[in-house]
């Protein structure tokens, strides 16, 4: 009771947002005829890899209705 988070939405605000992850492969040795040569800078090694990602931001163009919880007279 008492206590605010984040900022309240505006009337018919639908505010964007954006989700954050990370991911974690982990790739075993594999050879490809032809293509693990000297001069192939485009594969990557066997083992654990990470990364993180952030989708872009999107609203969710779903509809909503406000209500008035409690008012004081």
């Amino acid at each position: 009771m008492g206590k605010t988070f984040g900022t309240a939405l505006k009337d018919q605000e639908d505010r964007t947002h954006t989700h954050s992850g990370t991911m974690t492969v982990n790739l075993p040795s594999h050879q490809v005829a032809g293509a693990s040569s000297c001069c192939n800078g485009q594969a990557t090694s066997k083992g654990s890899h990470s990364q993180s990602v952030t989708s872009g931001a999107s609203a969710s163009g779903l509809p909503f209705i406000q209500l008035l919880v409690c008012q004081a007279n």
